[in-house]
């Protein structure tokens, strides 16, 4: 039995053979742990028309949208015109619609390893990291960012519902909601963005849920307590909802300013 990085070389000079097959000029280096890209040239109407292909081999931990991001930066720069992918593990459905959608063809892995590779084995492959950074290298301070950002949502949320007596299950699906979602963001600062754009949201509903049910709680008693009430309660609404609706604002722009540069240092991965 080969060896896992005899597999490796096996495949990559597999996809190689079978495209010299196909009439291209290839040559191929290593970019990254069982990653690979096929440079190939081949004459055409006007000039030559240039391809590359991305290789993933089973050295690889798995495969992620990062490698799509790579291949077309790699291809934008040579000015490939033709960009393909094939790998040895099983490459997971969402890598395949994301491809599609940037037009990378699907080299047929079962059509190399049945004609080319003798025998190569595939192995399963994970999608565990969606952003383009490896889970290993911020998995945590995505846990501890997610979990800060959760207890703030579950936080205002409780706040928001204090006076409909749901303040503590409020709470619990603010932090465990809030916090699930976030920790599947790309990078941090991308989640706390995310996280800052809902606190402003329940920000702005806060005096709302607070005082309504005092306008048609005590406030539809009658007399002049209830009266009192019911003018407290709307007076509560204008002047708290107007500086919720400040401090919404400035959440939201912060909010802004981290999705900007998650946004930015994303794209230059």
């Amino acid at each position: 039995m080969a060896s896992s990085s005899t597999n490796s070389v096996e495949y990559v000079e597999s996809v190689v053979e079978y495209l010299s097959d196909q009439g291209w000029q290839t040559s191929y280096s290593t970019v990254d742990q069982g990653v690979h890209i096929i440079e190939g040239k081949q004459e055409a109407d006007a000039g030559y028309e240039l391809m590359n292909t991305m290789v993933i081999d089973e050295s690889a931990p798995n495969i992620q949208k990062q490698h799509i991001k790579y291949l077309i930066k790699y291809s934008n720069k040579n000015g490939a015109d033709k960009l393909s992918l094939t790998s040895s593990l099983k490459i997971p459905e969402e890598i395949v619609e994301i491809a599609d959608s940037y037009n990378i063809n699907m080299v047929d892995n079962d059509k190399i390893l049945k004609l080319y590779g003798d025998g190569l084995n595939k192995k399963e492959s994970g999608v565990t990291d969606p952003g383009g950074y490896l889970p290993t290298e911020v998995s945590w301070k995505m846990g501890i960012t997610a979990t800060i950002m959760g207890v703030l949502i579950g936080g205002f949320l409780a706040w928001a519902t204090a006076n409909l007596g749901i303040s503590g299950i409020s709470f619990v699906i603010g932090f465990a909601g809030g916090t699930y979602y976030l920790y599947k963001k790309e990078i941090p600062s991308s989640a706390i963005g995310s996280g800052l754009y809902i606190c402003s949201l329940i920000m702005i509903i806060t005096p709302i849920t607070f005082y309504l049910p005092i306008v048609f709680g005590e406030g539809s008693q009658g007399g002049a307590e209830g009266a009192g009430a019911f003018i407290g309660g709307i007076l509560g609404i204008l002047i708290w909802g107007f500086i919720f609706l400040m401090f919404a604002i400035v959440s939201a722009a912060i909010g802004y300013f981290f999705n900007k540069r998650a946004a930015k240092k994303v794209n230059q991965n």
